[in-house]
C-alpha cells in the first residue's frame, strides 16, 4: 500500500475512533430529564461561588 494511503487511512480510522470516543461520551451524559431552570440555577450558584472568590483574594 502507498504511503499517501496509508496516512488517509491512518487519519480516516482516527476520525472514526473520535467519533465513537464522543458519541460514547454524549450518550453517558444524555440529560433529557435535566431542566433548563435546574441548569440555570446551578450555573448562577457556580458564578456565585467564583465571584465571592475573587472578591475575597482581592482584598488581600
Amino acid at each position: 500500500m502507498p504511503k499517501k494511503d496509508k496516512i488517509r487511512l491512518t487519519k480516516e480510522l482516527e476520525k472514526d475512533v473520535v467519533n465513537t470516543k464522543l458519541t460514547k461520551l454524549l450518550k453517558t451524559f444524555n440529560a433529557n430529564d435535566l431542566e433548563l431552570s435546574d441548569m440555570d440555577s446551578e450555573v448562577e450558584d457556580v458564578r456565585q461561588e467564583i465571584y465571592e472568590e475573587q472578591t475575597d483574594q482581592s482584598d488581600f
